[in-house]
């Protein structure tokens, strides 16, 4: 079994048929997984994926992943997952080569720029006829490199490298599974968890059930307010009778009351569904634990909100600056006060 590389040029996710028929041509041709690059093959894998492709593409164990320069573009997130460097099997593949096509070709451009349609084909035509003709000719050179290369690395970097983890006592399974908790920190990098969501839910229902019960007592009392002193039934009266001075007082006070009781009835079937979901078989009260932290926690959610994006951003920027073997030469900005900060946000 085979594995296959395919590199896409610059494509966008809304023409995805054709890079879609490259990839169901190559599947056709080639056995095995297929490994294809693509400047946004983070997306285009979940494209595929929904395609009528995807489960031949995910039995056979393919993937999708973005070209080693452009992928330096992307958060790290995105990196730690769909990058060449943590792929195995793809070795020193940068999945350039398009990239390395077009710059070379361009220097067609100043002879091709006023030709007319039939020269300019048959000059592209011409320079990629020698251009193959001279990567063919070099290739058994291009081989022999690759080799002497691949060798140099075994001897300079992977023996010593093996020699230092077993000094340190690290394993390959030690490396996977730190690599594994990599890429679930950053999957979740920034994120709240489902439990805060959804106690936060409950506190807030909790907090308008308390509204709207006040709500309903206020409106009912002032309806009782409107009833005069020594009510008594009396019979409807016979001939005119003034209906609007009649009932003007009282039509405001009876809509607000029934209002505030259908609001009410719609709060406390909302806490009541809350609380089954949740298995909360006895109601928060505003003294118990959970109501305690979790109104602290909507209190400074807007706060933690703006230090998980802020965390998020700094730690993704600080890796992939490591990535780059450009750590310590960005600029030093000057650091807002925690109070500044906090001002900023409205708190």
């Amino acid at each position: 079994m085979h594995s296959s590389f395919i590199s896409f040029a610059d494509v966008s996710l809304a023409s995805a048929k054709n890079p879609l028929t490259i990839t169901a041509k190559a599947m056709q041709v080639f056995e095995g997984p297929v490994l294809q690059a693509y400047d946004i093959g983070c997306s285009f894998g979940t494209v595929i994926k929904h395609s009528s492709l995807g489960p031949d593409f995910e039995r056979r164990g393919s993937h999708s992943c973005v070209n080693a320069f452009h992928g330096y573009t992307h958060n790290f997130a995105c990196q730690t997952q769909h990058h060449p460097n943590v792929m195995e099997g793809i070795g020193l593949e940068d999945l350039e080569t398009l990239e390395r096509i077009f710059s070379a070709s361009n220097n067609l451009a100043n002879i091709t720029r006023y030709a007319t349609p039939y020269c300019r084909r048959a000059f592209i035509a011409e320079y990629f006829y020698h251009w193959d003709n001279k990567k063919y000719a070099n290739l058994s050179q291009y081989i022999y490199n690759n080799l002497v290369q691949a060798a140099d690395i075994i001897d300079s970097e992977l023996i010593p490298l093996a020699d230092e983890m077993d000094h340190e006592r690290v394993s390959l399974d030690n490396l996977e599974r730190w690599k594994d908790k990599e890429r679930a920190y950053f999957a979740t990098l920034g994120k709240e968890k489902p439990w805060n969501i959804h106690a936060m839910s409950y506190v807030e229902a909790l907090q308008d059930l308390q509204a709207a019960r006040q709500s309903a007592e206020t409106t009912f009392a002032q309806f009782l307010g409107a009833v005069p002193d020594g009510w008594a039934f009396a019979p409807i009266a016979t001939g005119p009778v003034n209906y609007g001075a009649d009932t003007a007082c009282t039509h405001s006070l009876k809509w607000a009351r029934e209002l505030a009781h259908d609001c009410l009835r719609a709060v406390e079937l909302e806490v009541l569904a809350l609380e089954v979901k949740l298995g909360i078989t006895r109601r928060w009260e505003p003294t118990d634990e959970p109501y305690i932290e979790t109104v602290k926690y909507i209190r400074e959610r807007k706060y933690q909100h703006a230090l998980n994006e802020l965390q998020c951003l700094v730690v993704q920027w600080l890796f992939e600056l490591h990535k780059l073997n450009l750590s310590h030469t960005g600029i030093v900005l000057a650091a807002v006060s925690h109070f500044q900060f906090a001002e900023y946000l409205g708190m």
